[in-house]
């Protein structure tokens, strides 16, 4: 699975990385299959800065 995400100024990208990985790992142990094959995350493309437009 390939996604994007964003995150709001005042958050850095490691902590919202760290926020997913938990989320994905806590998800994967309720799953059998998952237990045994855990996903694997890549972190890859642009990483800029959070912003905010008025």
């Amino acid at each position: 699975m390939e996604c994007r995400n964003g995150w709001p100024p005042g958050e850095t990208v490691m902590e919202v990385q760290s926020e997913i990985e938990k989320t994905i790992a806590e998800a994967a142990e309720r799953d059998s299959w998952f237990r045994e094959h855990p996903p694997i995350i890549e972190w890859f493309g642009w990483k800029a800065e959070p912003s905010e437009q008025k």
